[in-house]
């Protein structure tokens, strides 16, 4: 539950992105994450009756979770026939939670790595998505005052980045990851 928690602590939209940008790495992972976990629930939370008991239970679910599954109901013998098992045959179901929850960890994975790696350009670009998007920017005096902060903040980033590439690349992967010195 603590994961669960965790997980949807961190699907905060951010405000640097587009409506489309954020269905994609917020409401769809969101949808089918929910949408597995109920199919999840279903499947293995109730707990069906089933006819085989004792020892073969466990065994029968995960024969039938591997091997595919047919639907026979219950006031019918299983059949002998080989192609008449086959033809009623279900071979998706049971995979169909792991597929949706996969999913939607992929569609949040590109948002969780522009969150990891942004930092490390130097360029603030949440702060420079929000100065851009302020109201009180369309007045003239105020709009030019806001891009020469923005490309102040973005030539001085761009120029430090350019220093620490010309110290060589050993001082240069010194110099990104500090946890190497704490070890």
């Amino acid at each position: 539950m603590f994961f669960l928690d965790a997980f949807l602590k961190g699907l905060k939209p951010n405000f640097n992105d587009d409506s489309v940008d954020r269905v994609n790495y917020y409401y769809l992972p969101l949808i089918l994450i929910i949408f597995a976990l109920t199919l999840s629930a279903k499947q293995y939370v109730r707990r069906t009756t089933n006819p085989v008991l004792g020892a073969w239970e466990q065994y029968s679910e995960n024969y039938c979770f591997v091997q595919n599954t047919y639907f026979l109901p219950l006031d019918h013998y299983i059949p002998r026939d080989l192609q008449e098992r086959e033809d009623r045959e279900i071979g998706y179901y049971q995979w169909v939670p792991f597929i949706l929850g996969i999913q939607g960890i992929l569609f949040y994975l590109p948002c969780l790595i522009w969150q990891l790696l942004n930092w490390q350009s130097g360029i603030a670009v949440k702060g420079i998505v929000v100065m851009s998007q302020d109201v009180s920017n369309m007045q003239s005096e105020k709009r030019k005052d806001s891009v020469e902060v923005v490309a102040s903040h973005i030539y001085d980033s761009l120029r430090a980045q350019r220093k620490l590439s010309r110290r060589g690349p050993i001082a240069s992967f010194l110099q990104k990851r500090p946890l190497h010195f704490y070890y």
